[in-house]
């Protein structure tokens, strides 16, 4: 539950990433608490230069 306890404030959900050096991500979790989003990249397409 997101709130108020003893003056602190506590988190509705909390979220990780892993990155690489690149700034690459390549997985993602959302924990809700109750339940838990988790991802993974399973394609990466590089665009072309000059973008």
């Amino acid at each position: 539950d997101a709130g108020q306890q003893g003056g602190a404030s506590t988190p509705g959900y909390e979220v990780s990433l892993r990155y690489f050096a690149n700034g690459v991500a390549d997985g993602l979790k959302m924990d809700f608490g109750e339940f838990v989003v988790d991802g993974q990249m399973l394609e990466l397409a590089v665009a072309p230069g000059g973008c």
